[in-house]
């Protein structure tokens, strides 16, 4: 996700393009081969707009938004706060 985040909004890596999207995924260490044939799928439409929704109600209203159990953020350059919410969460869980 970082890799995605950082290579999308800070580096202006055009996501909608095949050259892009091959950069994001190899630099995100994953295969290109592999992944690209999830890219006819059209199977994640419906989570995405579920995703859209909780995100409106939440009060967001764009991306990059996070929300952790307990927090809600704008930015990539919040995942410091994001990382730092999910290891409490971790750590409650524990106990």
């Amino acid at each position: 996700m970082r890799a995605a985040a950082v290579g999308i909004w800070s580096q202006g890596i055009n996501a909608a393009s095949d050259n892009g999207l091959k950069f994001l995924v190899e630099n995100a260490g994953l295969d290109w081969n592999r992944a690209r044939r999830w890219l006819d799928d059209d199977s994640w439409r419906d989570l995405a707009e579920d995703n859209r929704n909780a995100m409106m109600e939440a009060g967001s209203w764009g991306v990059p938004s996070f929300m952790t159990q307990d927090d809600m953020v704008w930015g990539q350059d919040r995942f410091a706060i994001i990382e730092n919410s999910l290891l409490a969460s971790q750590a409650d869980d524990r106990n």
